[in-house]
């Protein structure tokens, strides 16, 4: 009796631990997503200023306003056996008609099958011309915006891959095509299915992965994310929030889809509250502007056609007619005068002409717009002229250093040019302070390697060995394993008369150099190898050997002329053969090649040939400035 009283008091308090054992359950499975979110969440940009045309129009107005067009047609060719899933079409018309405005006529053309063999096709130009994924457009676009019917074009392109073979998912594009006789800007995305397959895993299928591609891509269509505000720090078109579909899929979103899948969750296929609202805020602030200024909708109009005049441009110049192509970018800038891309882009045209104070002028009206946008070539340019006072005048301040912290190479190269602007001035103090400045400051292992090298080649040119060898020293193993590393370490040793262990080094870095170069077949106008190779082989004296580089490297095309001239003569030069030195510099002689001039003037490997008078005859730009006049004593 008394067992039987005991199990039936105990009975209550049995159900009731259940009953809490439950509800804590269902608050961890409610309540760890969101500790997730917030763990997992990306560090945002910040509150980065805007410049006025990203405050007046921040999204794409062609698409969420019916301001300009009142018809979305969204066009999808799709290669041979990279058909679109049903579930991602369907997403796509979701979002569209979720955030497209009343009254807008949205319809998606399911149009052609590209036969596998012509992709291919266009693979292969475009890694010899790039231009083959355009030319593929041009063929496959069947419909183009169009005022007099209000209709806008969105085209969507499902193929295998990428033309360079990396493994994103999708990106999102712009086509410029030929139709009546003149160029037309097509906006839309591509999918790529092969890295989409690869990726699929359990309940994250292909057909998911294809959708969410989709809705992102069609994202950055819209003009996600330009609010800095939920910007990731890195990826400042990607939203910080994971759970949004505009979030970029690195460890930390990963991280949190594959915890909350687990749990039921559905992956992302919907822009978050953040991206809802900027949507929203652009939509109001567009309908309030075109009520109070009926002309607005022709301003968007113009600023269309601007841009249509700037690709039209860029066509000009890549068929060699370049007169055509300064006067198309003239009239884009001129269209619409407080965007910058038409500033800038006659700015490259002019600079490659040889016409330098007029780009310099674009490029600082550029400036005026945005101040990164027209920064970046014009330091590039004032360098390549040797005005490193100017360069010092627009950097000193340190205000790149907020600007582009989203972009470390940017971020990079403005420490770089402005310690070496410092250097040539003879202020090689604020130099050395510029880079040990920059390398701690949250760079990559990539940036902080180039910027300690730079910093020890810096203290060795000016006679500092020991610093130099401790400030090499001071890296981590793993950069010391690196052949930038190598070779400035090579380098030092010789100037402090170690040759033995100069020669070590060298042939180590010539040694990986050769066995990696056959890698870099197809790449080899995007990688310093061939150079590494070709001064080691040199700086050890192995001159067959080093000529050997240089007669391969005649045989790739792919290889730019302008570098591979450069190359023979620093490897001539070191090998002490000035004469074929200077003569093999001729191609970059001349006014259109100022930047190479420019380097060439700078260039340590060239020491020895530069006080030759053929040299300085052929490189007038690098004799030493002349001094000032004396001024006149006071009477």
């Amino acid at each position: 009796m008394e067992d039987e009283t005991a199990r039936t008091a105990r009975g209550p308090g049995r159900r009731w631990r259940r009953v809490a054992i439950l509800l804590l359950g269902l608050l961890f499975l409610d309540g760890a997503p969101t500790a997730c979110r917030a763990v997992l969440r990306y560090p945002g940009v910040g509150r980065k200023p805007l410049t006025a045309l990203q405050r007046e129009i921040p999204l794409n107005p062609f698409i969420l306003t019916n301001l300009v067009y009142r018809k979305l047609l969204i066009e999808v060719d799709w290669v041979e056996g990279c058909e679109p899933a049903p579930k991602a079409l369907a997403a796509l018309e979701r979002v569209a008609r979720k955030y497209c405005p009343a009254g807008k006529e949205i319809g998606i053309l399911r149009d052609d099958e590209i036969p596998r063999k012509r992709w291919e096709e266009a693979m292969e130009a475009e890694k010899e011309l790039g231009e083959g994924r355009n030319e593929l457009a041009q063929h496959y676009i069947g419909h183009v915006p169009d005022e007099a019917t209000r209709t806008e074009v969105v085209y969507v392109l499902y193929s295998p891959r990428p033309a360079a073979g990396e493994a994103a998912f999708g990106q999102s594009e712009s086509w410029s095509v030929e139709r009546g006789g003149r160029i037309v800007n097509v906006t839309g995305l591509s999918v790529f299915k092969d890295p989409v397959r690869r990726s699929a895993h359990l309940w994250v299928t292909a057909d998911r992965i294809d959708a969410m591609t989709l809705v992102h891509e069609f994202g950055h269509v819209l003009g996600l994310v330009g609010n800095p505000a939920h910007a990731q720090l890195h990826l400042p078109d990607h939203c910080r929030n994971p759970d949004c579909v505009m979030t970029h899929p690195e460890l930390r979103s990963i991280l949190y889809h594959a915890f909350v899948g687990f749990l039921g969750a559905r992956l992302p296929y919907d822009y978050c509250n953040q991206c809802q609202q900027d949507i929203r805020d652009a939509q109001r602030s567009w309908e309030a502007r075109a009520a109070a200024d009926p002309a607005f909708p022709h301003r968007l109009s113009a600023w269309r056609e601007a841009g249509r005049l700037n690709s039209e441009a860029w066509g000009f110049w890549r068929k060699g007619s370049r007169e055509e192509a300064i006067e198309s970018a003239r009239k884009a800038a001129a269209l619409f005068p407080d965007w910058e891309r038409p500033h800038g882009t006659l700015g490259y045209f002019l600079e490659k002409e040889g016409r330098t104070d007029e780009a310099v002028a674009s490029f600082r009206e550029a400036m005026r717009y945005d101040r990164a946008a027209g920064l970046e070539p014009l330091v590039r340019l004032l360098i390549d002229q040797r005005r490193y006072a100017e360069v010092v005048e627009l950097l000193r301040d340190g205000s790149w250093r907020g600007m582009t912290k989203d972009y470390e190479n940017r971020r990079y190269n403005f420490a770089l040019w402005l310690a070496f602007s410092y250097d040539r001035l003879g202020r090689t103090d604020e130099a050395l302070s510029t880079m040990r400045g920059f390398v701690p400051d949250g760079s990559s292992d990539a940036y902080a390697d180039m910027a300690g090298v730079f910093t020890a080649s810096l203290l060795r040119r000016h006679g500092r060995l020991d610093e130099a060898r401790r400030c090499l020293d001071q890296m981590s193993r793993r950069l010391r394993k690196g052949n930038r590393w190598k070779m400035e370490r090579a380098r030092l040793a010789l100037a402090e008369g170690r040759r033995e262990e100069a020669r070590q080094l060298l042939e180590e870095v010539a040694s990986s150099d050769r066995a990696a170069l056959p890698k870099y077949k197809k790449r080899l106008d995007s990688t310093l190898l061939p150079n590494e190779l070709g001064l080691s082989l040199a700086l050890l004296g192995r001159r067959e050997e080093a000529r050997g580089v240089l007669a391969e490297l005649e045989k790739a095309p792919e290889f730019p002329a302008e570098r591979l001239a450069l190359l023979r003569a620093e490897v001539l030069a070191l090998l002490g053969d000035s004469e074929t030195a200077i003569e093999a510099l001729a191609p970059l002689s001349g006014k259109k090649n100022s930047s190479w001039a420019a380097g060439v003037c700078e260039d340590e490997d060239l020491a020895s040939i530069r006080s030759d008078p053929r040299f300085t005859e052929m490189f007038p730009e690098c004799r030493p400035p002349l001094p000032l006049p004396a001024p006149s004593p006071a009477r």
